[in-house]
């Protein structure tokens, strides 16, 4: 099950400040053949589109009646705490996953395009495409595993992305298994060798109800969409505040109630498009 601290489907990284700022960079090419004497060539570092992204805050708070402590319904206190400190989790991981699904209509990296698009431009000026429309079938994620490895940098050049990360809906999950972890090929009448399985065993396959139909049935391809992650991908998490509570006291509210306060802030976003490859699945 992957949630937001996920180190394989979410880069992370921490902040010091209010706001992070990105800008996609090219490279710095491949090295050149030099002859003894020689003088080097120097290349040069170039970066574009920066982007600044705002540390959300979350919060919530629980006002607890006095008379729940004074008349020990403890129970009934420490049941609502565990449900609020249960729904800060929830909350946080569905932003955070659902950063994927969106990504095909809404979400864009800093380039302007969506996250999935088939016209991302690198610094160096390709075109360059990470999105696929093939329903969810072996001949399908291998086709998204191959432009995955194939795909180019923002210098133009070999992008160095082997899957570390395969994202499913809960109703692709059984399928998913089945594709990256049988020993022979699914769905064909050959006992072929699953080349998926044997080449990339520690691919890492993940689930989320937060991007299937039953608790995203208004984003976009929810049920059919599936996505695939190198090990350097831009999907970047930035923890600002960790989650953390405070219990106030009675004495301090005109009701004379306590206050159980929640907080913590943090942003999810894509910083480039490379390293990411998904398909609509439709």
């Amino acid at each position: 099950m992957a949630d937001a601290l996920n180190g394989i489907m979410f880069r992370q990284k921490s902040s010091n400040k209010g706001a992070e700022s990105s800008a996609e960079y090219e490279g710095t090419g491949l090295w050149e053949e030099t002859a003894e004497q020689e003088t080097r060539v120097e290349t040069s570092v170039r970066t574009a589109n920066k982007t600044t992204y705002q540390i959300l805050k979350w919060t919530k708070t629980i006002p607890i009646p006095y008379e729940y402590y004074d008349d020990d319904q403890h129970e009934v206190v420490n049941e609502t705490i565990r449900k609020s400190a249960h729904r800060a989790k929830t909350t946080r991981d569905k932003y955070a996953l659902q950063k994927y699904p969106k990504g095909f209509a809404t979400g864009t990296t800093p380039d302007g395009a969506f996250i999935f698009s088939a016209a991302h431009t690198s610094v160096s000026g390709q075109t360059v495409g990470n999105l696929e429309s093939a329903a969810f079938t072996p001949a399908a994620l291998e086709v998204i595993v191959r432009k995955l490895m194939v795909q180019v940098s923002q210098d133009g050049e070999w992008g160095g992305h082997f899957p570390t990360g395969l994202l499913v809906s809960p109703e692709l999950f059984p399928d998913a298994i089945e594709f990256t972890q049988s020993e022979l090929k699914p769905n064909v009448t050959d006992n072929n060798i699953n080349f998926i399985s044997k080449i990339y065993p520690t691919l890492s396959v993940f689930q989320s109800p937060f991007i299937g139909t039953d608790l995203a049935s208004s984003i976009t391809y929810s049920d059919t969409a599936y996505y695939l992650v190198g090990r350097y991908h831009g999907m970047t998490r930035w923890e600002r505040e960790g989650i953390s509570t405070d219990l106030v006291e009675p004495r301090y509210s005109d009701k004379d109630d306590w206050k159980y306060k929640g907080r913590y802030r943090e942003e999810v976003a894509a910083v480039t498009w490379e390293g990411l490859i998904a398909s609509t699945g439709a």
